[in-house]
């Protein structure tokens, strides 16, 4: 059951992309519309897969990889309904869709598996963990968003590329407390799994590095005065270590993070 409704909410999702598509080039109030209810409806259907996965498996469904990308889409198609408020731009409902199918997309690309986890994941520190780092990836995925639209349309028009930034840098803040978040939890369900805070493994140095990435922006904004281009390239450099921290160090450097 779980499984078809993530194939419905993918179909839905791939209806968000389309439309947004067309309606970026041809008749964005028509199109727009079509591409924000195939999006809402691809989130409700996503959700309702994840949960009816949960309820399956006995357990909260943030486990492995797989899980991680469904929960993921969910929480982008959920940043996309305070975003439309303020922008109610097909620009936005084109590239957050985009991302939120594609994460779901991936997701169907994952083997996963309804056999029981092993001990290690049946811990509620490893929920806390995986829960605040979908909150941050989402955040961080959003500031990509906005940095992305800034650098192709807000510099055409101050007063709009003024509200990317600003929503850009405030999910920044978002995606930075909850990566702060993530890191302290995780060290807690490492040192209650394998008895060490910090083994310097390669997901722990690298979810350390997106920290520090996003650290240097932050500072940069608040002190240095790195706002509009500056910040929009940094925003999309931490995003780029953020895809490799999640995807990258899972197939290239494998350590004891990897589960699937």
């Amino acid at each position: 059951m779980a499984d078809t409704l993530l194939y419905i909410a993918t179909a839905f999702g791939a209806i968000a992309v389309l439309s947004a598509m067309v309606g970026f080039w041809t008749q964005p109030d028509r199109f727009e519309k079509i591409a924000s209810l195939a999006l809402l409806a691809f989130t409700i259907l996503t959700f309702c897969g994840l949960v009816t996965r949960g309820i399956t498996l006995s357990r909260i469904p943030l486990t492995g990889l797989y899980e991680f990308c469904v929960a993921l889409a969910v929480a982008m198609g959920l940043a996309y309904l305070p975003l439309r408020r303020i922008f109610s731009s097909v620009a936005v409902t084109l590239v957050l869709s985009l991302a939120a199918f594609s994460s779901l997309a991936l997701a169907h690309t994952i083997p996963h598996s309804d056999d029981p986890v092993m001990p290690a994941l049946k811990s509620v520190w490893l929920t806390a963990h995986v829960f605040t780092s979908i909150v941050a990836y989402a955040a961080f995925g959003v500031a990509f968003v906005m940095a992305i639209l800034y650098l192709v349309k807000g510099r055409e028009n101050p007063d709009l590329g003024r509200r990317y930034d600003g929503v850009g840098y405030k999910s920044v803040v978002m995606g930075f407390i909850f990566q702060t978040l993530l890191l302290i939890t995780g060290s807690i369900w490492a040192e209650e799994v394998w008895g060490s805070w910090w083994s310097w493994d390669p997901k722990e140095t690298w979810a350390l590095i997106t920290w520090l990435i996003y650290a240097v922006y932050l500072h940069g904004y608040r002190s240095r005065g790195w706002k509009g281009t500056k910040a929009a390239i940094f925003a999309i450099i931490g995003f780029v270590v953020v895809l490799f921290t999640l995807l990258g160090v899972t197939f290239l450097l494998p350590g004891m993070h990897s589960y699937m």
